[in-house]
C-alpha cells in the first residue's frame, strides 16, 4: 500500500526520473544493490541485500545481523525518510537499513522540512 501511494505521489519521479546506481563501500559491498531515481528535487533511494547466504543469517532472524554487515554503507548524501517504516533515516549503514526489513525504500527530505 505504501509503495503504491508513493508511486502515485511521485508520478513524475517514476515516469521521468533518472536511474543512478549508487556506490556501496565496506566489507559486504558486493552484497548490496542500491540505486537512486531523481527528477528535479525529488529523489528516491532503493537498496536490497544480494547473495545473502543462509549461514550468515542468525537462527532466530530472517535478516542478516548487524555483525554480518559490519561497516558496509551506501555512499549518498542527504536527508531521508523510510517509506515503509514511516521514520527518518539517520544512517545509510546496511546494518541499520536492513535491521527490520530486507529492503529499504527512502525518499529525500528537502532542507527545512521535517518529513515528506
Amino acid at each position: 500500500r505504501e509503495l503504491l501511494a508513493l508511486r502515485s505521489r511521485y508520478a513524475a519521479l517514476f515516469e521521468k526520473g533518472d536511474y543512478v546506481p549508487l556506490a556501496v563501500e565496506g566489507r559486504r559491498r558486493t552484497h548490496v544493490l542500491a540505486f537512486r531515481r531523481q527528477h528535479g528535487n525529488e529523489r528516491l533511494l532503493v537498496a536490497v541485500p544480494l547473495r545473502v547466504d543462509i549461514d550468515s543469517i542468525a537462527a532466530h532472524s530472517l535478516l542478516p545481523s548487524g555483525q554480518f554487515w559490519g561497516g558496509t554503507r551506501i555512499r549518498e548524501e542527504g536527508r531521508w525518510q523510510d517509506v515503509l517504516l514511516g521514520q527518518p533515516v539517520t544512517s545509510l549503514r546496511c546494518a541499520d537499513l536492513f535491521a527490520q526489513l530486507p529492503l529499504a525504500v527512502l525518499v529525500s527530505v528537502p532542507p527545512g522540512l521535517r518529513s515528506p
